[in-house]
């Protein structure tokens, strides 16, 4: 300790002050949700710009599994948008019950999402929360069970290949 230095305690200054985890901003069930979200309002300007959200995310969520309710919702916005279907009280109706939700639960959804021009950023940040998750199962494997240490190789070297631009 230098000459005057009041001692502090460990975090405060000193050892472990500003440790940085690699922890995703989001969870990969906040950003799928923020992501329907994001693609319900662009349901709303209409079709089309469904349409074009839906062709900007699709590489981003290529090879990742989003959480059971919102992967169903985006696979009844995905058919809505195929079939060309209005955007009408019986079309959100159809998603809703697709994804076991009410109305009022869908709009929640649309309400709190920041705009139909986020839908690519937060289907960026659901697959960054995938693969940090990913990682976790694999390093947790590996604590737990040393000896799965080639199966957790091959894990990992999958999850890094999905991971690389293509």
């Amino acid at each position: 300790m230098r000459k005057n230095e009041t001692p502090r305690r460990a975090g405060e200054h000193g050892e472990g002050a500003h440790q940085k985890t690699a922890t995703p901003k989001y969870t990969l069930r906040d950003a799928a949700y923020t992501l329907i979200g994001c693609l319900l309002l662009a349901f709303a300007e209409s079709p089309e710009t469904l349409r074009q959200r839906l062709a900007e995310v699709e590489p981003m969520l290529t090879g990742i599994t989003l959480p059971n309710q919102p992967q169903a919702l985006l696979n009844a916005l995905k058919q809505a948008a195929e079939q060309n279907l209005p955007y009408d009280l019986t079309t959100l109706k159809h998603i809703a019950s697709a994804g076991g939700l009410d109305i009022p639960s869908l709009a929640n959804l649309a309400e709190n999402a920041p705009a139909a021009s986020y839908a690519l950023h937060y289907a960026q940040e659901a697959r960054r929360a995938y693969f940090h998750e990913q990682i976790r199962a694999i390093a947790s494997q590996l604590y737990n069970n040393p000896d799965s240490a080639p199966e957790a190789l091959e894990r990992l070297q999958s999850v890094c290949f999905l991971n690389t631009p293509q």
